[in-house]
């Protein structure tokens, strides 16, 4: 954060809470672990826990390539346009302010379709570039406009269709039936969506 005084800028660095917390947990643990004598314990599961990582970062490698590959050739071939103008109606209702032909439309639907499909990863690089093109709609460049808070209203809940990474994750870790998940999800996904849809309009309308 940034605050002007008079004798000049001063700046202020603001950790992150988050952050925070895990460094506390990791030392509070090395610390148990030593004082209990459980050293070799904390080092067979750090080095578990680096390979297991590993290996299941390597498992979804392919099915990241593959979608995010598909996504890059759809938006290369014109179908992101197409996709834009078929969600027209649902855009111009959760972006009023944002033209239907503009950048940031495209980029809109490309990270709906990602999310819907459970791609979260992949639906980031798209998530960023629709940020920065709303950006260039906002008129007020230190304050978020409607459009961006509903944009990232949207991303933190999503519907999930078909949650990709999920059914990856569950069938990586030996789960006799990985896509038994997808209804229960759409289910919740979707109520999580709704509410979060409703509660932004309401503040757009208040503030």
């Amino acid at each position: 954060m940034v605050y002007k005084k008079n004798k000049g800028i001063r700046i202020i660095r603001v950790k992150s809470m988050l952050n925070l917390i895990w460094v506390t947990m990791v030392v509070v643990g090395l610390l148990v672990g030593i004082a209990t004598g459980r050293h070799e314990a904390i080092v067979d599961s750090v080095l578990n826990s680096a390979k297991n990582s590993a290996a299941m970062i390597i498992g979804l490698i392919g099915i990241y390539v593959f979608w995010m590959g598909i996504l890059n050739i759809a938006k290369e071939s014109g179908m992101v346009d197409a996709l834009a103008k078929k969600m027209k109606k649902c855009l111009k209702f959760l972006f009023p302010e944002v033209p239907a032909k503009s950048e940031a439309a495209g980029f809109i639907s490309l990270n709906l379709v990602a999310n819907i499909l459970g791609m979260g990863n992949a639906a980031t690089p798209f998530g960023l570039s629709a940020m920065r093109e709303l950006d260039k709609l906002n008129g007020h460049k230190k304050i978020a406009s409607n459009a961006m808070c509903m944009f990232l209203v949207i991303n933190a809940s999503s519907i999930q269709l078909l949650p990709l990474t999920l059914i990856a994750f569950r069938s990586a870790y030996g789960s006799a039936n990985p896509a038994e998940i997808v209804l229960p999800t759409l289910i919740t996904t979707t109520v999580n969506t709704l509410v979060a849809i409703t509660a932004a309009k309401i503040m757009e309308r208040r503030y």
